[in-house]
């Protein structure tokens, strides 16, 4: 499901390679800096617009697994 909701947003498939899909969505997120929702909120909220937006990226590891 998600894939699809990937495709119709961006008109694109999912990437399969990891890299790929960091680099699209840390892309995602600077862009939306400048979108209509987030400009609409930095007016009401007096937050400056010369500030930006940052991403973090954190690893993931299975709590499930056991070590054999």
């Amino acid at each position: 499901r998600y894939k699809a909701v990937v495709r119709t947003f961006s008109g694109r498939e999912f990437p399969p390679d990891p890299r790929e899909q960091l680099r699209t969505a840390t892309e995602a997120v600077f862009r939306s800096w400048n979108g209509k929702r987030a400009v609409d909120y930095r007016n009401a909220a007096g937050i400056p617009h010369d500030l930006g937006t940052a991403v973090n990226v954190q690893t993931m590891v299975f709590g499930n697994m056991d070590s054999s």
